[in-house]
């Protein structure tokens, strides 16, 4: 268009002859075109590379403007996220201008204000970021030696937007890794680092947005996605602890100083009464004991060892010593006695097939189990110590099977004791209670090898001035390979020391709160036989609170950790409730400092994992699973001070929402 245009113009400047006049020398050169266009380009010239010029940095300002405006978004976004932790003008301006500069803006060049959102509904942080650029070959053409670059961004307070969905807070660690072929899906959220991000070749994240505030992430082969599955939005920006102030937090965190706090139930006094053993003998001397306790005895004539002992309904307690039931014997002490009646003895050790009604108990001196099964009805059970072959108050020993109806309230001095190959069944029904002493070894309930424990559900019936329902006054110690072990139903279950265990666990619903670790795995084993399936962990609509203290045991692949599910755990499945005070939080942390983290990765493969795991001064460490979050509106919320997730495909979402309370307080960019 520029060259026929010049052309036209050199054509109309020259002044042509007359038609017919003759042609003289000067005249030709005066009608002559060579040149003009050299001419009158020469002219134009200056012309055209100034508007050139121009075009090139007036785009250069647009592209400028575009990244400013990301810049003003993010700094933004920063200061209203401390402006809804805080209420302080001051730190939101800091968090803004400290956002910039960390983008390459100089803090003169950006100014944060706290004013009404342009949309008419609540406060925004308007953040303005204004740069000049200098022009230097526009001039030519009358453009202004400088160029103001102009951007503003509004980020509204306490609105729905993208939470924290993986959180690595500690700035001094190595923040987000991402290895084995793991997938992190979190399409609604954010991944924020307040270190660097890993997403090696073979990973990947999704994600709304995702933040560092360390080095650069180390992305191969694309592997940070937008939900559209785009490239991914990704700003250096500094994360708060979105959970920090959270309400539920606080909560459950709050209950570890009543838990240290217990008093432990103390054991009922030795009562007077005769000492009997019931053995294959019949003799007048123990027809004359049992007398002394009111009650009476008889032998079949055979005297096969089938002891029977019965006490008068209108008699309202009996009192005995020591009491032994002898191997091959069989003792059917009161059958369809009175449950009211109270029932108290210095010891029972019982090693014969025996029986006792309903009633409350207080055994002083502990009861003992072994090589056989033993009953006892629903009723109460306040029991001390053994003094001889075991520490606890119940033992059951050697392949002995021991049950106890219920509903029944128990309180043992020394906790409980299954030995190898032996049964232990404590309650039925809903409305038991437990309350656990710990024996000299600092244990409440110990399980060994190829035991099998169940409580019964411990929920509440509703009466006033009811106690907890399950209380350990010292560590849960079931570190038997091959062990079954199954935990109440129970709103709260407060375990003043450690969880430690090696067989297969099913964890009734319910808060655990732990003063302690919770370890699975850390002596070996694994899943066994439980309940008619094999099983490793279940735990559905369980709250796990930690305290971190260590409980002394050997730690093996939980070291350092106050959460662990290690060697030889498979179908591990652990959700948090779905509804309720506690809904999406499955597992908090030490919040005192304690650096203890959690590991969920050392053959614990096929992992169903849902909820918080809420660890804000310990590493969190997950893998070996297909799925860490299922389907059925599970969600997989993790903040650590580190996040390394391995092996599997991931499904993040948000679990809990930050700053606590009745609602949500969440920040989005409204323009």
């Amino acid at each position: 268009m520029l060259v026929p245009l010049i052309r036209a113009c050199s054509r109309a400047l020259v002044q042509r002859p007359e038609p017919g006049r003759p042609s003289s020398l000067p005249a030709r050169f005066a009608r002559s075109e060579d040149g003009n266009f050299a001419i009158l380009a020469g002219l134009l010239l200056p012309v055209i590379l100034g508007s050139a010029a121009l075009a090139v940095e007036y785009g250069h300002g647009l592209v400028i403007r575009g990244q400013n405006q990301r810049t003003a978004d993010i700094a933004a976004f920063a200061g209203a996220i401390s402006y809804t932790a805080t209420k302080s003008e001051a730190d939101m301006t800091s968090a803004a201008i400290r956002a910039a500069e960390l983008n390459g803006i100089d803090a003169d060049r950006v100014e944060v204000a706290l004013v009404p959102s342009p949309h008419g509904e609540g406060e925004t942080v308007q953040v303005d970021i204004r740069v000049q650029q200098t022009i230097v070959l526009g001039t030519l053409v009358g453009a202004l030696p400088q160029l103001t670059i102009a951007t503003r961004s509004f980020a509204a307070i306490g609105s729905g937007g993208p939470p924290a969905c993986v959180v690595a807070l500690d700035r001094s660690l190595s923040g987000i890794i991402l290895s084995g072929g793991t997938s992190l899906s979190a399409p609604k959220c954010s991944v924020d680092s307040n270190s660097t991000i890993a997403v090696p070749c073979g990973t990947s994240i999704t994600a709304n947005i995702v933040r560092y505030d360390g080095a650069a992430p180390n992305v191969g082969c694309n592997g940070i996605r937008g939900p559209d599955g785009g490239p991914g939005q990704v700003a250096k920006l500094p994360t708060a602890d979105p959970l920090a102030g959270n309400a539920t937090i606080a909560g459950v965190t709050g209950r570890l100083a009543a838990v240290d706090a217990m008093l432990a139930p103390s054991a009922p006094s030795v009562p007077n009464g005769p000492n009997i053993t019931f053995g294959y003998t019949a003799t007048s001397a123990i027809s004359a004991l049992v007398a002394q306790a009111g009650c009476s005895v008889s032998q079949p004539s055979d005297w096969s060892g089938n002891w029977t002992v019965t006490c008068p309904a209108n008699v309202a307690e009996h009192s005995f010593g020591n009491v032994t039931v002898s191997g091959g014997v069989r003792l059917a002490f009161n059958a369809g006695g009175n449950g009211a009646k109270r029932y108290n003895f210095g010891s029972l050790r019982v090693e014969g097939q025996s029986s006792f009604p309903d009633g409350n108990y207080a055994v002083a001196r502990g009861i003992y189990v072994a090589s056989n099964t033993v009953s006892f009805g629903r009723g109460t059970y306040r029991v001390g110590a053994n003094t001889s072959g075991c520490a606890h108050s119940i033992c059951s020993l050697s392949g002995g099977t021991l049950t106890f109806g219920g509903p029944s309230s128990f309180s043992l001095a020394a906790g409980i004791r299954t030995g190898g190959g032996a049964r232990m069944t404590l309650g039925a029904g809903e409305t038991n209670v437990f309350d656990l002493g710990a024996a000299s070894t600092g244990d409440s309930i110990t399980i060994e090898g190829g035991a099998t424990t169940i409580f019964a559900n411990a929920v509440p019936s509703g009466a006033s001035n009811e106690p907890a329902t399950f209380r350990t006054h010292g560590h849960v110690y079931a570190a038997g390979g091959g062990s079954c072990f199954i935990v109440s139903v129970a709103p709260q279950h407060d375990i003043n020391g450690s969880f430690v265990a090696s067989g297969a666990v099913v964890l009734g619903a319910g808060v655990y709160t732990v003063d302690g670790v919770f370890w699975l795995g850390s002596a070996g084993g694994g899943g066994a036989q439980c309940g008619g399936s094999t099983v490793s962990v279940k735990a559905e609509d369980v709250t796990i609170v930690l305290s971190g203290r260590m409980p002394g045991y050997a730690a093996g692949g939980c070291a350092n950790t106050s959460f662990c599910v290690s060697a030889g755990y498979s179908n591990v499945v652990l959700r948090a409730p779905k509804t309720g005070a506690n809904a999406g939080l499955a597992v908090v942390g030490p919040v005192n400092g304690n650096t203890a983290g959690a590991s969920l990765v050392q053959g614990a493969s096929n992992a169903r994992i849902s909820g918080a795991f809420y660890f804000p001064t310990g590493p969190i460490v997950m893998g070996g699973g297909s799925g860490l979050a299922g389907g059925g509106g599970d969600c997989l919320q993790v903040i650590g001070s580190r996040v390394e997730l391995s092996g599997g495909a991931s499904a993040a979402s948000d679990c809990l929402t930050g700053a606590g309370g009745s609602g949500e307080r969440r920040v989005v960019l409204v323009q």
